[in-house]
């Protein structure tokens, strides 16, 4: 099976699913990439392909972002106070889509948003773990994850139950201040 792969606006082209996976594991494509299978009419996140196809790299932050540049003169103490305010944010985060997929998941009618909401974890945990680094493709993994929010508020919404949709208004909260904060973020120039 081929699949057209697009990130934003930007066709990225079209390649069969172990091209799909070298290219992730190159870093040319992300998890948040969309992509639609051929003679398909629904547009889903590279990581719904690669998450039965390959076994995601959970302690290897690098395959979501470059490696981090060296602190500088820019990452002062307001900046290194507001990474791990961050990062505890989205290890909570992670948390709490855990005990929803679990809870979604042993109710078996919800088992699909469960499944999909272990993804919503393990990427949390991996947004801390890049704030915490000081990784600068932070800011831009945040810019990109727009439609990923949304697509996941409407899965939980229609398949896993009201608690899990309001709980992706905190996702959209951290989102906010990220985007508000890229100084804090963004290696300096």
């Amino acid at each position: 099976m081929r699949y057209t792969i697009r990130r934003g606006d930007e066709e990225l082209g079209t390649f069969d699913l172990a091209e799909v996976q070298t290219g992730f594991s190159e870093g040319r494509f992300r998890l948040n990439d969309m992509a639609i299978a051929d003679g398909s009419t629904q547009w889903l996140p590279v990581s719904m392909i690669l998450g039965s196809a390959t076994t995601l790299p959970l302690d290897r932050p690098e395959f979501l972002y470059p490696k981090p540049a060296p602190a500088s003169a820019g990452d002062g103490e307001e900046s290194a106070r507001f990474r791990e305010r961050l990062a505890r944010y989205e290890r909570l985060s992670g948390i709490v889509w855990l005990v929803i997929a679990v809870i979604q998941i042993l109710a078996v009618v919800t088992v699909v948003a469960g499944i999909w909401n272990i993804f919503a974890s393990v990427s949390r945990f991996r947004f801390a773990r890049a704030i915490r680094d000081g990784h600068p493709g932070v800011v831009r993994a945040y810019e990109d994850c727009l439609w990923m929010l949304i697509v996941m508020g409407c899965v939980n919404f229609f398949l896993g139950g009201f608690i899990a949709a309001a709980w992706i208004g905190f996702d959209f909260h951290v989102r906010h201040k990220v985007l508000r904060n890229r100084r804090l973020l963004e290696p300096a120039s």
